[in-house]
């Protein structure tokens, strides 16, 4: 697990004149968020800003030593090496909390507690997160929310009929398009406008049944420990040229939109077996970069195909988003089950 190829080399353009090791730190927290890379980041970045005839006080171990008076930091160096760490540790450090850090000692104190405290208020909790679905034309009947994820989660339901089931809270379906598959897919792709207090969200087509025997918050924070955005890898394509012809052949969406859209892709340079994804459960933590993405492929949405796979990958893959496949597929895994659709079983049953 990594981070995007543009956000490391962002890390190495800001922190080029800082020492490799501390560089390497900076990615390594990025990706891990490691407690124990807190300090040797904190002490390459004063390194980088002090004179370099006095470095080697920062060998001596002494958290006593006073920033300006031992270790030779005025004012100018002691702020332009917070902001350092301020993008090294993604925190916010405000210009009169700063009076206060006298010593090393403050300094880490100071950055070790501000770091618990963005990591506990971003934790997954039933305040900040959401389970949801989005059904029309009676396609799917809700299952029964999850007992363990109910208890960190809330789950919401966009419905365009009523469905009475304990412990969703339903809320009316977008209705502007003709299409009842767009009415749905808005509230799919844009989980930021929707739930705007959230920090996580999680969709689930309505034919999938959450069978995970996890917590919510373990789920979440296993998944999404060195990415924004979790999803299924596709059980039988690998790219979104393919998922176009399977698209056509069983006549998902008109030729001349889907055509369209895989001849802008190749013209773009996109490659082929860049990945697909399976978008029946789709876990995202609400960063800035996920809500553009959020928009971006809702913007491919609307000018192509409702198809969202056929964008998904296209979408991460110009924004430098990393995706994390959960392991199996959706057939085969722990935490989720995948139903036929509520219609097709009715139908079933009614020829049987």
């Amino acid at each position: 697990m990594s981070l995007s190829l543009n956000v490391e080399q962002g890390i190495r353009e800001q922190f080029k004149r800082c020492a490799p090791a501390t560089v390497d730190a900076v990615i390594q927290y990025q990706t891990t968020k490691d407690p124990g890379l807190i300090n040797p980041i904190i002490m390459g970045i004063l390194e980088r800003f002090m004179d370099s005839n006095l470095r080697d006080r920062l060998k001596i171990g002494d958290d006593n030593q006073r920033i300006t008076e031992d270790l030779g930091l005025d004012s100018l160096a002691t702020i332009q090496a917070v902001l350092h760490v301020e993008c090294a540790l993604k925190i916010e450090v405000k210009n009169d909390e700063l009076r206060g850090l006298r010593t090393l000692g403050d300094i880490k104190n100071f950055v070790a507690e501000r770091v618990r405290g963005h990591l506990q208020m971003i934790r997954p909790t039933l305040e900040n997160s959401v389970v949801y679905t989005a059904i029309t034309n009676d396609y799917d009947q809700l299952n029964a929310p999850n007992k363990s994820w109910s208890q960190q989660a809330k789950f919401v339901a966009f419905l365009d009929q009523d469905q009475n089931v304990p412990g969703w809270q339903v809320r009316p379906i977008y209705r502007r398009f003709r299409d009842p598959c767009r009415n749905a897919k808005i509230h799919k792709v844009l989980s930021h406008v929707y739930f705007p207090k959230a920090n996580y969200s999680i969709w689930v087509d309505g034919s999938v049944q959450i069978i995970s025997t996890e917590s919510f918050a373990r789920f979440a924070e296993e998944q999404l420990r060195a990415h924004d955005l979790a999803v299924f890898k596709h059980r039988n394509r690998t790219c979104a040229y393919q998922e176009a012809k399977a698209c056509l052949y069983e006549r998902r969406d008109a030729f001349k939109i889907i055509d369209a859209q895989m001849k802008k892709y190749f013209r773009d340079g996109y490659p082929l077996n860049n990945g697909l994804a399976e978008c029946m459960v789709l876990l995202r933590r609400h960063t800035p970069q996920i809500m553009r993405f959020n928009e971006k492929w809702y913007a491919q949405i609307n000018a192509y195909s409702r198809r969202d796979q056929l964008s998904f990958n296209y979408v991460a893959h110009k924004l430098g988003v990393k995706i994390k496949y959960f392991e199996g597929d959706i057939s085969n895994n722990l935490h989720f089950r995948w139903l036929p659709h509520w219609k097709q079983r009715s139908l079933l049953h009614a020829s049987a």
